[in-house]
């Protein structure tokens, strides 16, 4: 700014006027002295009140002389006090006009000048219309500056406008504007501050060295700031705000393109899209829509967002909220630092630090730190987890795995790498397919398997372990398998797997389609099935049901506490029962089968010999024998049937010595030669009631006498005694039962046949007297 001159207020003369800058003001309240021109200036409006009366024509400045002063007060006139002093000062004041101070050199008063409220103050001034302050030297105003002006400085030319420093140039046709510094151009209500500023539509603010605006409304502020649209604004070294309503602030700041409302603040930041908004320091918005907030922060795609010290966002409505982020997906959000989201893997979303999201991935969410991405759909949730080159998994927790697709992995150290498969727990893992481990250290090997508890385990296809501990394996090496699978007794399995079951804490189900449920099962033997606490089926196709229940034997089963069987296709059934022999079976608490083929129903029954039965609690064994005949009362009888290869165990025993039971609701057994059946109480009762009848022998013609007699055996004994022993003769009984005929030999000698038709018999008879030896009914001989 001018140091020369300024406008102060006399408090002597309440006027305002010009003096030197280097001197202070006199008035009433200050009582330093001014400079000789200052005080000269200020006189002469004292003595041009009183030289000069009031005139009432205009005044005329063209007087030659060196040095004049010509002041008026308006006493007695109509023209405003005014004060003119200098040299060569030319023009005419017109009438009605005042309020004018004049002061310096070669100043001109144009044909136009309506001198109201001026002031002109300084060497070589041209003013034209009303309302002027031009201070300084080589100013000029135009014709069309009507309206109130102020130009300050060295050559200076203003129209309609104002300037304030040297060099400047306004132009205002029909507003107030406001220039400072020097080679400034501007238009209606302008503010121009500053050196080499430009400005060229109205309402405009140009502060600075070197600025300029284009455009209504525009405010450009510092070295080399250009506003070149309407509304813009541009703060800086360096600084263009390049289209309409842009706002630039900072060195070096720009928005460039032909876009609107783009906003960059901060050192070189840039915004190039349309409504984009760049802040922080070399950050950059180049989409339309996009906003990029932060150190080095980037925002390239329409309607991206860019928050944080080096966060990126170039996809379209993509998001990068925090340090170091980058997505390159459209629609993809990473909230937090040191996030990545790829190419492709639109609508994507991390949340946390240093998680990535890898090329064409999408709809995948990563939320914690250190997590990996690589496939469509997929969900991370923790630290240090991955899901890479799968699809629709999801793993939650720390060092988590989800290898395979559409698996679930949850818990800490746990992998899921078969496809389908789920693993949750602690060190957990699921790698067959469509496989489930759940629990600590459980782990699912093969497909279809399940393994359910801590530490519980499933490595054969479709096996099933349930329970802490537990253990469902299949097993390779398999020379028994029947139904169509091929196994090698030497080596691994060629034919279908089959699965396995374990359930329950510390069961194993170790063979092919084995099942194993309880605390501490074991189904080891192919097709076994263990089913209770400490069951143990080892045998194949064996079954163990119940507590410490053990099947050793294949195609066993034992049923109840502590039973056990050891022989092949048994079955023990109660609680302590025991088999040792193949294909037997003890049905009963505590009953003990030590023979093949033996079966024993009831309590505490112990056998050891082979195809035995006994029934009955306490029941005892025995020894079969094998009867070929049997004497009875020295009656010896033979012909027996069902007696061929009798073996000692081919017995059935219902009862033991001192606790006999007996046999009910026998049926009637077949009576014949050839029958085994077994005789029931009426058969027999019919048998004694036929036998009850006695035999009767009466004397005949020939007959002298019929004698009886008891035989040892309890049997009647009749003596016929004949008559004539050469007579042939015949006896019977009243009944008919017993006849007696006699006939001749072919030697002579007498043949007596006796009959009976109740089974009396005669075993001999002697020459002259007829004996019956024996009679036995039926019974007797049972």
């Amino acid at each position: 700014m001018n140091k020369v001159f300024k406008v102060v207020w006399n408090a002597a003369t309440q006027t305002w006027v010009a003096v030197s800058e280097l001197q202070r003001v006199k008035g009433k309240t200050k009582s330093k002295s001014l400079a000789n021109p200052v005080l000269m200036a200020i006189s002469a409006v004292g003595v041009g009140a009183t030289m000069i009366g009031g005139v009432s024509a205009a005044v005329h400045v063209n007087d030659t002389a060196s040095n004049y002063v010509l002041a008026a007060d308006g006493t007695g006139s109509s023209i405003p006090a005014y004060i003119i002093q200098g040299v060569n000062v030319t023009g005419t004041v017109p009438p009605n006009y005042g309020h004018l101070t004049v002061y310096g050199t070669d100043i001109s008063l144009g044909s136009q000048f309506t001198p109201a409220w001026s002031a002109l103050v300084g060497n070589n001034i041209s003013a034209t219309g009303a309302d002027k302050i031009l201070y300084g030297n080589n100013i000029s105003s135009d014709s069309f500056a009507q309206s109130p002006a102020v130009a300050i400085g060295r050559n200076l030319t203003l129209t309609g406008a104002a300037a304030m420093s040297d060099d400047q140039t306004g132009y205002n046709s029909a507003g107030e504007s406001v220039l400072i510094g020097h080679d400034l151009s501007g238009r209606a209500n302008n503010v121009l501050v500053g050196t080499n500023l430009t400005t060229t539509e109205a309402t405009t603010v140009v502060v600075g060295i070197l600025s300029e605006t284009q455009g209504a409304r525009t405010t450009a502020f510092g070295y080399v700031a250009k506003a070149l649209g309407a509304g813009a604004t541009a703060l800086g070294t360096s600084v263009t705000a390049a289209s309409q309503g842009d706002v630039a602030i900072g060195d070096n700041s720009n928005t460039t393109g032909s876009g609107y409302g783009k906003v960059a603040i901060g050192y070189a930041t840039t915004a190039s899209g349309q409504e984009s908004t760049a802040v922080g320091r070399l950050a950059n918005a180049t989409a339309t829509y996009a906003t990029a907030l932060g150190s080095y922060s980037c925002a390239t795609a329409v309607q991206s967002v860019a928050i944080g010290t080096v966060a990126r966002a170039n996809g379209e409505n993509g998001a990068a909220l925090g340090a170091y982020n980058t997505v390159n997906a459209d629609r993809g959000t990473a909230v937090g630092s040191n996030n990545q989201i790829s190419t492709g893997s639109n609508r994507s979303t991390s949340v946390g630090t240093q998680n990535n999201i890898y090329n064409w991935s999408p709809n995948s969410t990563a939320v914690g730190n250190s997590l990996n991405i690589f496939g469509e759909s997929n969900t991370l949730l923790g630290s240090n987890a991955s899901a890479m080159y799968v699809s629709n998994s999801v793993g939650i927790g720390t060092n988590i795995n989800a290898g395979s697709s559409s698996v679930i992995a949850m818990g800490h150290n746990t992998n899921a790498t078969g496809s389908q498969s789920i693993a949750i727990g602690c060190s957990t893992t699921a790698s067959g397919i469509n496989s489930i481990a759940f629990g600590s250290d459980a782990n699912a090997i093969e497909m279809g398997s399940v393994a359910i508890a801590a530490h519980a385990t499933a490595t054969g296809r479709e096996t099933i372990a349930i329970g802490l501990g537990a253990n469902a394996t299949h097993t390779t090496n398999l020379a028994d398998i029947e139904g169509g699978f091929v196994a090698d007794a030497t080596g691994d399995e060629q034919g279908d797997l089959v699965p396995s079951i374990a359930i329950g804490a510390h069961s194993n189900a170790t063979s092919s389609n084995a099942i194993a449920i309880g605390t501490n099962s074991n189904a080891t033997g192919n097709r076994a099935i263990g089913l209770g606490a400490g069951t143990n089926a080892t045998g194949n196709r064996s079954i163990a049901l119940g507590w410490l229940t053990v099947t050793e034997g294949n195609r066993s089963s034992a049923v109840g506490a502590s039973a056990s069987v050891t022989g092949d296709y048994a079955s023990a059934v109660g609680t302590g029962a025991t088999v040792s022999g193949t294909s037997a079976g003890a049905f009963g608490a505590y009953s003990n089968v030590m023979g093949n083929n033996t079966y024993v129903l009831g309590s505490n029954i112990s056998v050891a010999t082979e195809g035995s039965v006994v029934l009955g609690n306490n029941s005892a064994a025995s020894t079969a024998t094998n009867v070929t005949t049997a004497t009875v009362n020295g009656v010896t009888y033979t012909g027996f049937v069902g007696n061929a290869n009798i073996a000692a165990g081919d017995y059935v025993s219902i009862g033991a010595a001192g606790e006999e039971r007996q046999i009910k609701n026998v049926a009637p057994g077949d009576i014949s030669a050839n029958s085994t059946d077994a005789i029931n109480g009426s058969q027999l009762y019919l048998v004694a009631a036929e036998a009850a009848r006695h035999s009767v022998v009466a004397a005949g013609a020939n007959i002298s006498s019929v004698t009886t007699s008891t035989a040892t055996n309890g049997a009647t004994v009749y003596t016929v005694n004949a008559i004539d022993t050469n007579t042939q003769a015949s006896v019977s009984s009243d009944d008919g039962s017993v006849t007696i005929s006699q006939s001749t030999n072919s030697n002579g000698t007498t043949n007596y046949d006796l009959s009976f038709t109740d089974n009396d018999t005669v075993t001999s008879v002697s020459y002259g007297v007829l004996t019956i030896l024996q009679v036995q009914q039926m019974h007797q001989s049972m």
